[in-house]
This record gives C-alpha cells, sequence and structure tokens, in this order.
C-alpha cells in the first residue's frame, strides 16, 4: 500500500550509508509511478522537513564522490514536487538550502550536464520566494549567463529558458532591471531552427511584452 512503502522509505532515509539511500530513491520513484502518482501521500507530506533534510545531506559534495546519489536525491525531490498534495513542500524553511545550492551549483563548474538539467527544473518548478531575495535572483541570473560556455545543447537552453520564465513571474522587477542579461537569449532562440526551443522563447516574450504594457 502507499502507506507502507512511504513508512519504509522514511525508515530507509534514517539509516546511514549511500547504498540503502539510493535504493530507498529508486524503489520510491518506481512505487510512484506504480500508484499512479501516490494518492495517499499524507505520510510523505507530514515528513516533509525530515525529506527535505535528508535530500539536501545526499545532494551535497562527499567523500567519495557519490553522483548516483545525489542524481537521484535530487530526481526524487522533482517528482515529488510534481504531485499536488505534495506542493506544501516548497514552502518548507528546509526547501532554503536546496535552493540556495541549485543556485550555486548552476554556476559552478563542477556541476555536471545532467545535475544542471535537475537544478534548473527544481528552479523552473517555482519554490516560495522567500527563498529568493533579489541578491539571490541576481546571483542566478549571472550564473545563467554563463552557463553557455560550458555546455552546449538544445536541452540546455530550454532549461534557462524555463528558468527565465519562471523569475519573470516571481520577480518582475529584478528581470527588468536586468532584461540585458537575458534579452540577448531570448532573441537568439526565437531565430533557432529548434521548434521547440521558438515556441518557448516567444512564449517568454509575449508574457514579457504583456508585463510592460
Amino acid at each position: 500500500t502507499a502507506f507502507r512503502w512511504q513508512s519504509w522509505l522514511i525508515e530507509q532515509l534514517e539509516r546511514p550509508g549511500s547504498r540503502r539511500r539510493i535504493d530507498a530513491y529508486s524503489a520510491a520513484m518506481a512505487s510512484m509511478q506504480v500508484l499512479n502518482g501516490l494518492s495517499d501521500s499524507t505520510m510523505l507530506s507530514s515528513s516533509g522537513p525530515f525529506l527535505l533534510s535528508a535530500i539536501y545531506s545526499d545532494i551535497q559534495e562527499s567523500d567519495p564522490p557519490n553522483p548516483q546519489l545525489q542524481h537521484l536525491a535530487l530526481k526524487f525531490l522533482l517528482a515529488l514536487l510534481r504531485l499536488d498534495p505534495l506542493q506544501s513542500l516548497k514552502h518548507f524553511d528546509e526547501m532554503g538550502p536546496i535552493v540556495e545550492r541549485a543556485v550555486d551549483m548552476i554556476g559552478g563548474s563542477s556541476c555536471s550536464k545532467t545535475m544542471l538539467h535537475h537544478y534548473m527544473a527544481l528552479l523552473a518548478q517555482g519554490t516560495d520566494k522567500k527563498f529568493m531575495p533579489t541578491p539571490r535572483v541576481n546571483c542566478l541570473l549571472d550564473n545563467l549567463r554563463t552557463v553557455q560556455d560550458r555546455f552546449r545543447g538544445s536541452s540546455i537552453q530550454q532549461g534557462r529558458l524555463a528558468v527565465y520564465r519562471r523569475l519573470l513571474d516571481q520577480h518582475p522587477q529584478s528581470m527588468t532591471r536586468r532584461a540585458s542579461d537575458w534579452v540577448t537569449t531570448l532573441y537568439v532562440n526565437m531565430l533557432c531552427e529548434s521548434q521547440e526551443l521558438r515556441r518557448m522563447a516567444l512564449d517568454l516574450g509575449l508574457e514579457d511584452d504583456c508585463r510592460s504594457s
């Protein structure tokens, strides 16, 4: 049942050992798919602070490095945040350090392309505005501007446009002040060959135009 596997997941994450935690995240995501997105999430919701703290711990750099654990922990968090019953997780204080790390890692040279995708997806989903004060928004815009210096590909551009759109929705004043840092990216993607990129860029441009009018 949903209750049983949620109880098992929390029990596994309470214990030390990266192998145990990797297996727990993998099994949890498989169970969520079988249960059609987890119709009964009472236990996970009530255990939100613990879950977020566990995830934050697992996405940290470790010695020796454990990219598989980092990847699965962040992927599990994204899966949770896509579920309507668990939207409250975005507002828990324990989400703050995760958001801060996401912003920092987007600009970090040690961030892999896979983790970059996950971090941008997290920020594009949106979190409580209290975790994104103006200095952090500015830092994120700085980091997004340099992403193309490290990684190529349409998926990276899609992730960046998705984050810009979320920022425009939640922090329009900061986006207006820093327009020169993202408008060029917008125009370039409007003219690119990828139909999906053109659509995302046009949607972002229309939203910005509506806010300006």
